[in-house]
């Protein structure tokens, strides 16, 4: 009923949802750049599952022609990112957007999509995202920067707070990184340079106390496992010196039968390494082992920048990243 319903307001039909039948003809003039910029938010943050959520901003403009069977339309709309992990439960429209003080980061998307009288549907979309022209350092010479997302003191600091993170004996299990969201740096007279990087952890099937290395651990399904969203605070002198962060329930939290076990899933953030060579030797006591991706070293995004670039999450073309995405995981090679 809610999709009869989408489309009722995207052909601007003048008649209750599923009172009658679609016209022969969808009529392009009544298409409704709103209800079509709904759906195009939608499309994106369904298939957007890295980095945090994204809102509408604005729309731009919309080009709009008739073709045998309905119309097309080619929708541009303006999004701004929120604070919002994509595992936050919260809703996208309750989550806040950056402040120009923090490194906000938009989206430019040019959305397709297709009526036909068999419904409505986004057929691809591209995104470029970036990070807002602010020149920081003149209105804020003090205030964080951004640092890329595979920053070695960054990734000690996530490193470390894990650790810590797993000694709270409240925990039920284990649980390890599932991504890092950013990373800040400043100077502070005291402690040096400071690292705060925000950071999204899953729960594990290893109970608390478990004698298996932590990094071993094999994550709960998606909608089984808890997730936990900190941020950590690490000087280059002195260390961790704390970490916040907040727990987010599971989708299913469904008591499991006598005898029944945990479901197994597959979980692209600890697949395959990078395809720009196999993992390499083990780090110094204390790094992040590099045969596990504990960031997004390898978002399939063709437009996405080199590692050493790369301090915020883009939206992902699709569907064409999306096949990218399958070749990685494959080992399939495109013709």
């Amino acid at each position: 009923m809610k999709a009869i319903c989408v489309v009722a307001l995207l052909t601007a039909a003048l008649v209750l949802c599923g009172a009658l039948s679609p016209p022969a003809v969808i009529p392009c003039h009544g298409v409704s750049n709103a209800a079509a910029a709904q759906l195009a938010v939608q499309a994106i943050l369904d298939n957007h599952e890295h980095g945090y959520k994204f809102k509408l901003h604005q729309i731009q403009g919309s080009t709009i022609h008739q073709v045998q069977d309905g119309c097309e339309m080619n929708l541009r709309i303006e999004l701004n990112e929120t604070k919002c992990t994509v595992t936050n439960p919260k809703h996208v429209d309750d989550c806040d957007i950056r402040q120009s003080s923090e490194t906000p980061v938009v989206a430019n998307c040019t959305v397709m999509l297709d009526f036909k009288n068999s419904g409505v549907k986004v057929t691809r979309y591209e995104c470029d995202t970036r990070k807002e022209p602010i020149d920081l350092h003149r209105i804020c010479p003090d205030c964080p920067v951004l640092v890329p997302l595979n920053s070695p003191e960054g990734l000690k600091a996530v490193h470390d707070a894990i650790q810590q993170f797993n000694r709270n004996t409240s925990n039920s299990n284990i649980y390890v990184l599932h991504e890092v969201g950013r990373i800040i740096s400043y100077y502070m007279m005291m402690t040096g340079m400071m690292y705060s990087p925000s950071f999204t952890l899953v729960e594990t099937r290893c109970p608390m106390g478990t004698r298996i290395v932590p990094e071993s651990c094999v994550p709960l399904c998606p909608k089984r496992a808890k997730h936990a969203y900190c941020k950590a605070r690490y000087s280059t002198i002195n260390g961790l010196q704390g970490m916040d962060c907040e727990f987010y329930p599971a989708e299913d939290n469904q008591v499991l039968a006598p005898g029944e076990m945990e479901p197994v899933c597959a979980h692209p953030h600890t697949g395959p390494p990078a395809p720009n060579g196999p993992p390499g030797p083990p780090g110094p006591p204390g790094s992040i082992p590099p045969s596990r991706p504990h960031y997004h070293s390898h978002i399939p995004c063709r437009e996405a920048k080199p590692d050493s670039q790369r301090d915020i999450h883009p939206i992902c073309n699709w569907p064409v990243e999306q096949m990218l995405l399958t070749q990685l995981k494959t080992g399939v090679k495109s013709k």
